[in-house]
């Protein structure tokens, strides 16, 4: 079993702030938390994601604006609802009229939606200190992915200027940890339920102070997600006298994403851990259906409902020959709707007559690689 430690942050209040005006920046799609990298995203769809280890991330970066446009850097936080977050970006010119804008998880464009947090430039504000730019306290009101635009100021044949920049981001993480100790190592049969437990642990230090054992009270909710983004409560439950915590989740038929938020005390502040549980598609295996001289077609199930007309599935085919079974490729499946699944089928005239056997095979983002059992086929 693996273990999910995730520290905690601090409810804090949030500053507060104006709508701006409509502005030129993108922003990025949801995707995994990872390392960021130089090629940073310029929009939603493509920003670049920002590990907040230990509840801090810095970044390094450059914009350039051009005479009617300017470039944005945007970057992608998973912040749990109640976290405080400082964001601070120092250029290398103080002359630069650069701004941060960061928008929550519903956000899909940078240019049309209104960031829950902002520093203009002082070209947009009438003049003002440029440097540096400060957003202080700004506290998470959900959970989710949040997109952080950094970009240049672009108007009326004005740029903000270009160069480096350096963005630091803190967001406050203390008091208590989450533990999930049965995250699963492999995918559930399909529409298979499984158990999310574990224990809530107050611990500043656990290795120095020896706090490890030392147990929280309170409530923990259960979310879930079928993204990594949006997450949706589930149920709510008092822990245990030891801390621990026991949740079955539903029978989903797909991927989720299942996250543990404890809801804090007075003393101790709220925490999230939270795991991706995979699961198998549903494939049944593949029957031939003759109709002329070695020609087939090749059909099954596959639940849940694919979209019609995509290609879904393979069917991978092999000749009995001398003894042996000798691989022949595959073709691709169709998928049309059937019932609450998919169809999945395929025209496909054997090479040879004789005996073969086929395996149908699955594997997309919301589904761990399926194979089914093999059919046998005596080809006329």
């Amino acid at each position: 079993m693996a273990a999910a430690l995730f520290a905690t942050m601090m409810f804090a209040a949030s500053t507060a702030f104006a709508a701006p005006a409509a502005k030129s920046a993108t922003r990025p799609a949801a995707g995994a938390i990872g390392i960021a990298t130089y090629g940073v995203g310029q929009t939603i769809a493509d920003a670049t994601p920002l590990s907040l280890a230990g509840g801090t991330a810095s970044f390094v970066g450059h914009l350039t604006a051009g005479a009617t446009s300017g470039e944005d850097d945007v970057l992608d936080v998973f912040l749990t609802a109640g976290e405080v977050v400082t964001i601070n970006m120092v250029a290398a010119d103080p002359a630069t009229d650069f701004a941060i804008y960061v928008f929550g998880p519903d956000a899909t464009d940078v240019w049309e939606d209104v960031p829950v947090a902002y520093v203009d430039p002082s070209f947009w504000n009438d003049g003002g200190g440029k440097q540096p730019l400060t957003i202080s306290s700004f506290k998470a009101p959900r959970t989710g992915h949040y997109f952080i635009d950094a970009f240049t100021a672009v108007g009326n044949g004005y740029t903000g200027g270009s160069g480096d920049y350096t963005l630091s981001i803190n967001v406050e993480r203390r008091g208590t940890i989450v533990a999930i100790v049965n995250q699963p190592t492999s995918a559930l049969a399909y529409k298979d339920s499984t158990l999310i437990m574990g224990h809530v642990y107050y611990a500043y230090d656990i290795i120095a102070s020896g706090l490890w054992n030392t147990v929280a009270g309170g409530d923990v909710t259960l979310l879930a997600s079928d993204d990594g983004s949006d997450y949706f409560p589930l149920g709510t439950q008092t822990l245990e006298a030891d801390g621990s915590y026991l949740f079955e989740t539903p029978e989903y038929d797909r991927k989720m994403h299942y996250l543990v938020q404890y809801a804090g005390t007075s003393a101790l502040t709220p925490s999230t851990a939270y795991t991706s549980v995979n699961m198998y598609a549903s494939l049944a295996k593949p029957s031939g259906s003759r109709y002329a001289t070695r020609s087939y077609t090749l059909s099954g199930i596959l639940a849940p409902r694919h979209t019609a007309g995509s290609s879904a599935v393979r069917v991978y085919l092999w000749r009995y020959v001398s003894g042996k079974w000798k691989a022949s490729g595959y073709r691709t499946a169709k998928a049309s709707n059937y019932g609450f699944g998919s169809k999945y089928s395929v025209k496909y005239k054997f090479p040879y007559a004789g005996k073969w056997k086929m395996q149908a095979y699955h594997s997309d983002s919301s589904h761990a690689t399926t194979r089914s059992s093999y059919t046998y086929l005596t080809v006329k």
